[in-house]
């Protein structure tokens, strides 16, 4: 299965500065949604409850999740590659961000589309965990805009994890009729504290409008599951920054946790600035309900838009069906272990889940011994300056050095076309 997971170390990838991009090799009119793949989702249970209470309770407070065995009942039916894309899913708001006229409005499209990203993880939160993906996995599928099968405006998906150690899974998204990009690099650090699992999520993402020459960077709050063993419930924290470079616009979103004796909740507040460190406009609300963009020094001159993140809709996703799917794309490698857990057969999901992990090990272990290194099948890995990063996003994003100091990203082959 992961023969063809080695090169040496002399193997490389140069972009093309120029050019069209390239066709992908995955045909959209291949890709079905969850309904007609017949895909179920996760459902909810007293046992899933009772089994969170188990394995909670039993650990240690401060430890690390990454370094400890899930029990299989508590795994979700798909891969963390797959989970990315169902909270990025918005891809009507994302098109709509290239037909605004001004800066300041294609700005404020953006941050409402990160934010319905974030209120995602709200409404995708199954009180399970996906799969751990492999390296050299990769998710493909895609969306048409208003769900619209015959829509010429399409937005492919395309995520791989590029690094085991440390774990990195690289993302990208593209509409070439809108000339639109993303190129995201994601790591991901769950803690156990008391009753809760705070996520850590190091890495950045970068939103390319190309007819536009703009590139917003756009970094990641933490996310907190609360009540862990008992009522399970999500909010964000710490911030979030969005700026772009060519505007000079940008913006830190600070994302409000409930105090031990408050009942206020969701909380989200932003200064939106200029290139002349002007504030233009001021952001408050609910991360998950409605948000207020204020603009104006004085009342006499105060404008106020009003938007609902939840009336932001996502669209479906569409795959190709699992017969023909590479063997190391996501729904195929898990076919079976999602199977058995579907089943409840948890001691088949189990002896099935050990087995492609232990493939993995060996084939890293192979890979040490022949003086190999991995080479992606979609991603190109460039350095780059961990100064002139860090100094391009707001300075309340410190927590993100883990990040910066690896000293390189990943980029999609298509991303200099």
């Amino acid at each position: 299965m992961f023969d063809n997971y080695f090169v040496s170390k002399k193997a490389s990838y140069k972009p093309s500065g120029s050019g069209s991009p390239k066709k992908s090799s995955i045909n959209p009119d291949d890709e079905l949604t969850d309904e007609e793949n017949k895909i179920s989702k996760n459902s909810i249970s007293d046992q899933t409850k009772e089994n969170l209470f188990k394995f909670f309770s039993n650990l240690a407070d401060n430890l690390d999740l990454t370094r400890t065995q899930i029990p299989v009942q508590l795994l979700s039916k798909k891969s963390l590659l797959e989970s990315y894309a169902d909270l990025m899913s918005h891809v009507d708001q994302l098109i709509k961000i290239t037909d605004e006229k001004n800066s300041e409005d294609r700005f404020i499209g953006v941050i409402l589309w990160v934010l319905a990203s974030l209120l995602s993880i709200k409404s995708e939160f199954d009180h399970k965990k996906p799969f751990n993906p492999v390296l050299g996995e990769v998710f493909n599928c895609s969306w048409k805009a208003g769900d619209d099968p015959n829509s010429k405006h399409i937005v492919s998906y395309t995520a791989e994890k590029v690094s085991h150690h440390p774990l990195v899974c690289a993302v990208y998204l593209e509409c070439i009729e809108k000339n639109l990009k993303i190129n995201a690099n994601i790591m991901t650090k769950p803690i156990y504290s008391g009753t809760s699992v705070k996520i850590e999520i190091f890495g950045e993402m970068i939103l390319r409008l190309d007819d536009k020459n703009e590139e917003y960077n756009i970094t990641f709050p933490k996310v907190y599951a609360r009540s862990v063993v008992t009522d399970p419930w999500i909010e964000l924290g710490d911030s979030c920054s969005i700026s772009c470079a060519q505007t000079g616009l940008k913006a830190n979103i600070e994302f409000e946790v409930k105090s031990f004796y408050g009942d206020t909740i969701n909380q989200v507040f932003a200064e939106l600035k200029n290139k002349n460190e002007e504030v233009f406009c001021k952001m408050k609300g609910e991360w998950d309900a409605k948000l207020e963009f204020i603009f104006g020094k004085n009342e006499k001159d105060r404008i106020i838009k009003s938007h609902n993140l939840r009336d932001i809709s996502r669209q479906k996703k569409r795959v190709r069906p699992i017969e023909i799917q590479e063997d190391y794309e996501s729904r195929k490698l898990w076919k079976d272990v999602e199977e058995a857990l579907k089943n409840e057969d948890y001691q088949q999901a189990y002896n099935l889940k050990n087995i492609i992990e232990k493939q993995q090990r060996l084939t890293d272990k192979l890979r040490k011994e022949k003086n190999l290194t991995y080479l992606s099948k979609n991603f190109y890995k460039t350095k780059i300056n961990y100064d002139k990063l860090a100094s391009s996003f707001s300075s309340k994003t410190s927590n993100n050095s883990e990040y910066f100091k690896l000293g390189y990203r990943w980029m999609h082959k298509n991303w200099s076309c």
